[in-house]
C-alpha cells in the first residue's frame, strides 16, 4: 500500500481539529515515530477523497514511487489567479472560467484552447415548448452509460472550486456549468415518461426537488415536464424522483436558457436559490447550449467511450441577433483622450470575439452573442473595451477643468427650501414623505369625491386606485397612525396634488400644482388654532410677504364649518386653516386628539410679490414692555385691535397677543383680550410719563373704536 506520509516538522489538521500541528520526533509505546501516515482529512483532501474521517489515504492506485510530492502526484501544483472583476454582474459570460480564460487571453496576447465542436446527432425534432419565457431548450438521449464515480482529474477539479464529487453524470453536468457558466441537468431516462417539455405550472402542482423539499410551485413558475407532470422547476433544481441513481442505464441530458426575469421571480418567491439560478437570472447567452452539449458529449465519450447518443430535440424558437453598432473615429478619439490607430482598435476587438468592419472614418462593431445579451449595445461600450484592452495605465493623466461660474438663482427652489426649513425649525414641525396615491377611506373622509380624483391605471391595490388631489388625506392617515405613539406632534409636508385638467407643461398629463400642508395635533383646540395661525403668519414674514389675510369660509368639507377660515395673498386664494370636525376625525379614526389643518397653494406663493431683507439697527436705548388687557365685543377681529395699536404712536415698535379670555366675570357676548405693546425711541430711554401717554392714547383709540372698557 502506498500512502501519504508527513515527516517531522510538517503540519497536519490533527484528527480534523482544523487547527494546524507541527510533528515533532516522538515516542509511541516504546518505539521511536519519525512523521506519520496520514487520512485525507487530516492533509486537507477530505473533499478529494471520501474515505471516513480516520482511515489511512491509499494512494496505490496512483503508480506514484516513494518520495514523490501529492502536488506532483495528483496533479493539484496549479497556480491560483484571483481575479478583482467588479463588473462580473454585468457580464453573465464571466461565470464560467472558460469566459475568464477568453478574457486574459485577449489582455495577455495568450492562444485561447478551443472547445469542442458539436458531432453530428440523431435528429428528433418536436415541440419542446410554446413557452416565450424558454429562449433555447436541448435534450439529447443518451444510451449504454454506467454510474461510476469519476476519475480523480475530474473529482479534483470540481473539489479545488467547492463543489463536492457525487458519480460521474452529476459531477459531468457541474463540470460543464462552472466551466462554461451554462448550467445542465441529468435525468435517468427509464423514470421519465415520454419526452420533456417546458411549461407554467398548473394550479394545485407539486414538486419534490433535489433536496427533500416540497416546492409550493405557482402557475407563474415554469417546470420541466414529462407525461406525468412536473420533473424539475426549471432554471433552478432537478426534482428528486427522477433524478440519476444506482440503477441508472439510459440518460436524458437537459441543456437550456430560460428568461432571466422569470427564474429570479420564482428564486426570489420561493427563497430557492442555486448555482443555476445565479446564472439564469443573468440572461445567458442562448448559442451557449451548443458549447454545454458538445463539451459534456466530449468528456462522456472520453470517460465512457461506449455511451451513445440516440436522440437530440433542439427547441430554439429565436436565435440570439447580435446589432451592429456603428461608432466613428472621431468619437472614439475624444472619449479615449488619445488617438489610438484604427487597426490597432480592430485587433483589440477581435480579440475579445467582436466582428469590425473598418472604414475611413468609423468602425461597425458586431458583439459576439455571448456579449449581446445586454452587456454591448452603446457605442460607450466600444470605447470601454478598446479602452481596458489599451490599459488604462497607458493613458496621460489630464486632470478635469473646471469652471467656477456664479450659482444660478433658482427662486422657486430657495422658496420652498425656506418654507421647508420654517416649517421644520421655528415651526416646530417634523416633514414627511409619502406616495401620490392615497387609500379611499382618507379621501372620503375629508369630502373629496372619488369620482373627481385621477385614477391609477395600475393601482398598488383596489383601494388605493387614486391619486391625491390634496395633501390633506395622507396627513389625516399619519396623524391616525401618529396617535398610536404619542398624542401631540406637528408634521408638514411639500409635494404635489393631482387634478383633473391639462398640465401646463405637459399636456399629456393631469393638472399637478404643489401644496404644503401641515397638521397640528392635541387636546386644546384653541390652542392648536392659535400656533397654526402664528406659524402662519411668521412664515409669511420669514419668505418675504409682509403678511396673509384672513377671512370667512366654508370652503374646506374636512373642517369645523365655524372654525375654518380662508387664506388669501394680493386678492387671490391661498389656502384654508381650520379645526377638523368631529365626522371626519371618526371617519380618519381620530378619536381622542383635535387636529387643526392648514394647506397652502405654493404657486401662488411664487407669484407672489416678495420684499427684499432689510437690515434692522438694534436698538441703542432700552425698549420697554407694556401689556394692557381691555374687554371688547367677542365679534372684534384680532386683526383689527393689532392695526390701531400699530399705528397710534410712533413710538410702537411691536404689537403681539398674549391672550384671550371669555367666561366668570365677563359679560355674555364679549371677551377680555391682552396685547403687549413693545414702545421704544432712538433719542434716548423713555420716561414712565412718555410711556403712560403713549398707553393711555391707545386705551383711549380703542375705547372710541370699540367701544372697549379697560381691565385692571
Amino acid at each position: 500500500m502506498t500512502g501519504a506520509y508527513a515527516p517531522p516538522g510538517s503540519f497536519v489538521n490533527w484528527h480534523g481539529e482544523s487547527e494546524l500541528t507541527e510533528l515533532k520526533l516522538a515516542k509511541v509505546r516504546g518505539v521511536e515515530s519519525a512523521g506519520m501516515i496520514c487520512a485525507p482529512e487530516e492533509i486537507f483532501l477530505g473533499d478529494f477523497f471520501d474515505v471516513g474521517d480516520r482511515e489511512i489515504l491509499d494512494l496505490s492506485s496512483f503508480n506514484g514511487a516513494p518520495g514523490t510530492t501529492l502536488s506532483d502526484l495528483l496533479g493539484i501544483d496549479d497556480v491560483i489567479i484571483e481575479v478583482d472583476n467588479k463588473s462580473i454582474t454585468n457580464r453573465p459570460d464571466l461565470w464560467g472560467h472558460y469566459g475568464i480564460a477568453r478574457e486574459l487571453s485577449a489582455i495577455y496576447d495568450l492562444e485561447l484552447k478551443p472547445l469542442p465542436p458539436l458531432p453530428e446527432l440523431p435528429q428528433a425534432p418536436r415541440v419542446i415548448s410554446e413557452v416565450d419565457e424558454v429562449l433555447r431548450f436541448s435534450e439529447t438521449r443518451i444510451t449504454g452509460v454506467q454510474l461510476q464515480e469519476s476519475p480523480f482529474w475530474l473529482a479534483s477539479r470540481l473539489a479545488c472550486v467547492g463543489q463536492r464529487p457525487i458519480n460521474l453524470h452529476v459531477d459531468l453536468t457541474n463540470y460543464v456549468m462552472l466551466a462554461l457558466g451554462q448550467p445542465t441537468h441529468a435525468f435517468d431516462a427509464s423514470r421519465i415518461a415520454g419526452g420533456l417539455h417546458v411549461r407554467f405550472a398548473a394550479p394545485g402542482e407539486t414538486l419534490k426537488l433535489l433536496d427533500e423539499t416540497d416546492a409550493a410551485i405557482a402557475e407563474t413558475d415554469l417546470v420541466v415536464c414529462d407525461d406525468d407532470g412536473p420533473v424539475a422547476l426549471a432554471g433552478i433544481m432537478g426534482g428528486g424522483e427522477r433524478s440519476i441513481n444506482d440503477t441508472t442505464g439510459d440518460i436524458i441530458f437537459e441543456c437550456a436558457t430560460f428568461n432571466g426575469r422569470t427564474i429570479r421571480s420564482t428564486s426570489s418567491r420561493l427563497n430557492v436559490r442555486t448555482e443555476s439560478s445565479a446564472r439564469f437570472e443573468k440572461f445567458l447567452d442562448p448559442e451557449m447550449v451548443t458549447n454545454g452539449v458538445a463539451l459534456f458529449l466530449s468528456l462522456l465519450s472520453e470517460i465512457q467511450p461506449n455511451a451513445t447518443v440516440t436522440a437530440f430535440a433542439d427547441h430554439y424558437p429565436a436565435p440570439t441577433l447580435a446589432d451592429a453598432i456603428p461608432v466613428t473615429l472621431e468619437f472614439l478619439d475624444w472619449r479615449l483622450g488619445e488617438k489610438i490607430a484604427p487597426d490597432v482598435m480592430v485587433g483589440y476587438l477581435n480579440k475579445l470575439g467582436f466582428t469590425v468592419e473598418a472604414t475611413e472614418d468609423r468602425l461597425t462593431v458586431t458583439p459576439p452573442s455571448w456579449r449581446a445579451t445586454g452587456d454591448i449595445s452603446l457605442p460607450e461600450d466600444i470605447v470601454e473595451e478598446v479602452a481596458r484592452l489599451h490599459g488604462y495605465e497607458h493613458f496621460a493623466f489630464q486632470p478635469p477643468r473646471i469652471d467656477l461660474t456664479t450659482a444660478i438663482n433658482q427662486a422657486d427652489m430657495r422658496l420652498e427650501r425656506g418654507i421647508r426649513e420654517f416649517l421644520a425649525t421655528t415651526g416646530g414641525m417634523r416633514e414627511v414623505f409619502s406616495y401620490p396615491w392615497v387609500e379611499d377611506q382618507f379621501l372620503e373622509a375629508s369630502g373629496i369625491s372619488l369620482e373627481d380624483c385621477v385614477q391609477i391605471g395600475a393601482p398598488p391595490s383596489p383601494t388605493m386606485s387614486r391619486l391625491q388631489p390634496s395633501l390633506v388625506p395622507q396627513l389625516l392617515r399619519l396623524t391616525s397612525e401618529n396617535l398610536r405613539f404619542t398624542r401631540e406632534f406637528r408634521l408638514f409636508e411639500l409635494g404635489r396634488v393631482f387634478r383633473n385638467g391639462q398640465d401646463p407643461d405637459d399636456p399629456s398629463l393631469p393638472f399637478q400644482p404643489k401644496q404644503v400642508a401641515g397638521v397640528l395635533a392635541g387636546a386644546n383646540a384653541q390652542q392648536l388654532f392659535r400656533s397654526a395661525r402664528g406659524i402662519l403668519d411668521e412664515l409669511a414674514r420669514s419668505i418675504g410677504i409682509e403678511s396673509f389675510a384672513y377671512g370667512t369660509t366654508q370652503s374646506a368639507a374636512w373642517a369645523d364649518q365655524n372654525l375654518q377660515l380662508a387664506i388669501e395673498l394680493e386678492g387671490q386664494p391661498l389656502g384654508v386653516v381650520g379645526c377638523v370636525s368631529r365626522k371626519t376625525r371618526l371617519r380618519s379614526d381620530i378619536k381622542h386628539s383635535f387636529v387643526v389643518v392648514f394647506e397652502l397653494d405654493v404657486s401662488v406663493l411664487k407669484n407672489a410679490r416678495r420684499h427684499a431683507a432689510s437690515f434692522i439697527r438694534i436698538p441703542e436705548f432700552p425698549q420697554v414692555e407694556n401689556d394692557i388687557s381691555i374687554v371688547v365685543d367677542a365679534s372684534t377681529a384680532w386683526s383689527d385691535l393689532e392695526a390701531v395699536a400699530r399705528e397710534c404712536d410712533e413710538l410702537v415698535r411691536d404689537v403681539c397677543f398674549v391672550d384671550e379670555y371669555a367666561g366668570k366675570g365677563i359679560d355674555d357676548g364679549q371677551k377680555s383680550v391682552t396685547l403687549r405693546v413693545v414702545l421704544g425711541s432712538d433719542e434716548g430711554t423713555l420716561k414712565s410719563e412718555q410711556v403712560e401717554a403713549v398707553v393711555s392714547g391707545l386705551v383711549q383709540k380703542y375705547v372710541e373704536q370699540f367701544n372697549a372698557v379697560q381691565r385692571a
